[in-house]
């Protein structure tokens, strides 16, 4: 149905990758899924920014994307509060 790609286009993987390569590799994949990779990747070549002044700029969106989802994430949770209920022990089952 679906590919199976997290939010940001980068793959499930069962083992984590720890090569520094194959991380660039992974991101490099992902910008083919992901708007966020795509449009940074693109903002750095149109300024011809340099390979590590690149994933800088991808790093900064990202977090700043990460930040915008938890504070969505923080709003919600204080408009739907889940009141705890109390439930006496004598009370009847069901």
């Amino acid at each position: 149905m679906f590919p199976d790609h997290g939010l940001l286009g980068l793959r499930k993987s069962e083992k984590e990758v720890t090569d520094l390569n194959e991380m660039r590799q992974e991101i490099q994949r992902a910008a083919r899924d992901s708007v966020l990779i795509r449009n940074a990747f693109m903002r750095a070549e149109h300024t011809g920014m340099s390979g590590e002044d690149k994933y800088v700029l991808l790093a900064y969106y990202a977090l700043k994307e990460l930040q915008v989802h938890y504070q969505r994430n923080m709003d919600w949770l204080m408009l739907t509060p889940s009141p705890f209920v109390i439930k006496s022990p004598d009370a009847p089952k069901g």
